[in-house]
C-alpha cells in the first residue's frame, strides 16, 4: 500500500493546512474506507504578469523570434523522434488560432529541446522565451495551454506552470505566455544530458516492446515493465517522465507521462487525462478507448497488478470509492475527451 497517507500527516504538521500542495496525485488504496479524504496535487497556477514585466523578463532571456526554427545538425537528425511521443489528439480539436499558438508553444519546445534556448528566473520560477496568441480568450489560452503540456511527454524540462501577459484588459483575446522550466533544467547543459540519457532508455524499452506482435501485447509489456522499474515517490522532477527515465521514482503525472511517450512513439495512441487530484491515462486500441492507470497499479512490493488495466471510466470511478480520482476535470469536458465505456476488459493473447 502506497504511503501517501504518511506524506499528509507530515504535510499538516509542518504546514498546518487541510490542503497541502504536494503531488500531482496519489496512489490511494483500492478500499474506500481506507482512503485519505484530501486531495493532494501540485500542479502551479499560472502567474499574471503586465505587459512591463512580461518585458522585463524576456529582455533577461534575450527573446529571438527565429529561435524556435534554430536546432542543431545533431539534434535534427533525432527531432522527429522526440515529436512522436505527441499523439496531438487534443491538437486536433482546437481552433485555428489556438492550433498556431500551439505550434509556437512547440517550436520554442522543440528549440529548447534541442539546446538552443534559453530561460530567466521569476520569483523563483524559471521561463522560457515568449510565445504570443491571439484571437484567443484567456480561458482558450488557459485550454490550450494545458492541453499541450499534458500531450507532449517528450518536454520532461516543463515544470507544469507558466507566466502570462495579456494585451489590455483581461477580456482581451491576444497576449504572451512563457512556459515554466524546472530548476534542473534552467541551463542547457542539463537538458542535452537528460536528453541522452532518457532517450537511451527510452529506446530500451522501445527494443524490447518490438519483440512482441500485437499492440496489445506491447502496451501490456509497457505497463509490467514500469510497474516493476518505478517506486511512487515525490521528487523534485515527478510531473515528469524524467523521473520515470532517469531516477525511478515519480508519481502519477510522472508515470502517466512516460507511459504516454512510450506508447505513442509505438504508434499507439495514447492520452493523459487528468481530475483534480490525479492523473492516468486514456489508450486507442482495436477502435476502442480504455482507461489505464500505471500508477493504480503499482503496489511497490513486487507484485504486478492489473486492475487498473485496459478498464471502462464508469468501473475506474467504481472502484475510487468516495474519492474522484477518475472524474476528469473541467478542461477535458470543454474539449471533448474521448469516452471509455467498453465494461469488457480487453485481455492479453
Amino acid at each position: 500500500m502506497k504511503k501517501c497517507l504518511l506524506s499528509l500527516i507530515l504535510c499538516f504538521v509542518l504546514t498546518g493546512s487541510l490542503f497541502p500542495a504536494v503531488a500531482f496525485g496519489s496512489p490511494l488504496p483500492l478500499q474506500a474506507a481506507q482512503a485519505p479524504d484530501v486531495a493532494v496535487f501540485r500542479k502551479t497556477d499560472p502567474v499574471s504578469f503586465t505587459s512591463d514585466q512580461m518585458k522585463r523578463l524576456q529582455n533577461r532571456i534575450g527573446s529571438s523570434r527565429k529561435r524556435g526554427e534554430e536546432k542543431s545538425e545533431a539534434f535534427e537528425k533525432e527531432a522527429d523522434f522526440w515529436s512522436r511521443g505527441s499523439s496531438r489528439y487534443f491538437y486536433r480539436k482546437l481552433k485555428a488560432s489556438a492550433k498556431a499558438y500551439y505550434n509556437r508553444l512547440d517550436g520554442v519546445c522543440l528549440s529548447y529541446l534541442g539546446g538552443k534556448g534559453k530561460s530567466a528566473e521569476e520569483d523563483g520560477y524559471y521561463y522560457m522565451e515568449e510565445v504570443r496568441y491571439t484571437d484567443l480568450s484567456l480561458d482558450e489560452m488557459m485550454d490550450a495551454t494545458w492541453l499541450f503540456i499534458y500531450e507532449n511527454p517528450q518536454y520532461y524540462f516543463l515544470d507544469f506552470g507558466f507566466g502570462y501577459a495579456v494585451s489590455g484588459d483581461r477580456g482581451a483575446k491576444a497576449g504572451e505566455v512563457a512556459l515554466s522550466v524546472y530548476r534542473t533544467f534552467s541551463r542547457l547543459e542539463a537538458v542535452i544530458n537528460a536528453r541522452e540519457k532518457i532517450k537511451t532508455s527510452v529506446e530500451a524499452y522501445l527494443e524490447e516492446a518490438a519483440s512482441y506482435r500485437s499492440d496489445l501485447a506491447k502496451e501490456t509489456f509497457f505497463h509490467d515493465a514500469l510497474v516493476q522499474d518505478t517506486t511512487y515517490e515525490e521528487n523534485a522532477l515527478d510531473q515528469s517522465a524524467a523521473s520515470v527515465f532517469l531516477n525511478g521514482r515519480s508519481v502519477c503525472m510522472g508515470y502517466s507521462m512516460a507511459f504516454e511517450f512510450l506508447m505513442n512513439l509505438s504508434g499507439i495512441q495514447t492520452l493523459v487525462v487528468t481530475s483534480e487530484t490525479h492523473a492516468w491515462n486514456q489508450v486507442f486500441l482495436g477502435g476502442r478507448w480504455y482507461l489505464v492507470d500505471v500508477t493504480w497499479d503499482d503496489n511497490d512490493d513486487g507484485r504486478i497488478s492489473r486492475e487498473f488495466f485496459n478498464i471502462s471510466s464508469k468501473e475506474a470511478k467504481a472502484k475510487d470509492g468516495r474519492q474522484k480520482a477518475h472524474v476528469p476535470e473541467k478542461l477535458f469536458a470543454t474539449v471533448g475527451t474521448p469516452s471509455c465505456t467498453t465494461d469488457k476488459k480487453m485481455k492479453k493473447k
